[in-house]
């Protein structure tokens, strides 16, 4: 195979690609906006301070990025949930 050939191949080889990858990608956004749908987070919403921190917030008091201070958290619907705010908001304390 010449030189010129082997251009030429590689040359329609991506061309092509390209142009597959674009339908593929126009394809799968336009799914996209129901799946986003889905996935929305609730809404957490940040109450009064607790009285001890969990354990995420004093390793990150311990490690200097935080001042430890810990809040509970609440649902959308007003319901207390198990994890502090920041873990809950950010899930990362």
């Amino acid at each position: 195979m010449s030189f010129e050939a082997l251009q030429l191949f590689v040359f329609v080889v991506f061309t092509f690609s390209d142009k597959l990858g674009n339908r593929r990608r126009k394809r799968d956004n336009e799914n996209k906006p129901e799946e986003e749908e889905k996935k929305k987070e609730p809404v957490v919403t940040k109450g009064e301070e607790r009285e001890e921190g969990c354990l995420g917030c004093v390793r990150s008091l311990l490690r200097g990025r935080s001042n430890g201070a810990c809040y509970n958290a609440y649902n959308e619907k007003g319901k207390l949930l198990k994890r502090c705010f920041q873990c809950a908001y950010s899930k990362s304390c």
